[in-house]
């Protein structure tokens, strides 16, 4: 709370200042509305810092299954669909899933489709405000049940939803790394805790002009 948030400005400092977000108006703005808070904000810039996150692991799933990709994470650029050579593992990136029956939610961040294990990975990275991490995983984990329900029922599957919840400034729930383990990549942990950490602080210096 020592950035010059227009809060600390106007309530600390006594400056002549709306103590209101500079955005969307509607709130105080702290360091932490800035960062996971403001909704004039959650169309582009928590976007980018979300798609770096789940860029950061479909690198890793591709890395895992031999698929070719960049050679640093950061350099990747995901396809919607990418497969093996023999075409056992495919990943779709943002894809939206069709099903007989309409599900409100069918357009999770990545999908892994094991197919000789007749198994379905859904994984959803979500990057809320710190004290909700744990939230944002029971969220992630209960807004994909309808669309695991039907992927079972249409294609005679099993099916687990992966849930990385990762604060703004790098709080992790205890889950995370039974996470990684599900999908079977390394645990990244700190990598995404980065990730997480410079998009926070690009956030923070475009909106106080740091």
């Amino acid at each position: 709370e020592a950035l010059p948030t227009r809060s600390v400005r106007a309530l600390n400092y006594k400056e002549d200042v709306s103590p209101k977000c500079r955005v969307c108006g509607e709130h105080l703005e702290t360091a932490m509305h800035i960062v996971g808070g403001c909704p004039g904000l959650a169309g582009q810039q928590y976007k980018v810092r979300h798609d770096n996150i789940a860029k950061r692991v479909h690198w890793h799933l591709c890395q895992k299954y031999g698929i070719p990709c960049a050679a640093k994470w950061y350099q990747h650029v995901p396809s919607s669909v990418c497969e093996t050579a023999d075409r056992n593992v495919t990943i779709w990136y943002e894809m939206r899933i069709e099903t007989d029956r309409k599900v409100p939610n069918n357009h999770p961040d990545i999908v892994v489709i094991l197919k000789k294990d007749k198994m379905w990975y859904i994984v959803d990275p979500t990057c809320p405000i710190d004290e909700n991490v744990k939230k944002g995983e029971e969220k992630k984990e209960s807004k994909y049940i309808a669309l695991a329900t039907e992927i079972r029922r249409m294609h005679h599957v099993k099916t687990t939803i992966v849930p990385i919840s990762i604060g703004a400034l790098g709080t992790v729930p205890k889950k995370l790394k039974e996470s990684f383990e599900i999908l079977g990549i390394p645990d990244i942990t700190s990598g995404i805790q980065v990730t997480a950490l410079i998009g926070s602080a690009s956030i923070l210096r475009g909106v106080l002009g740091l």
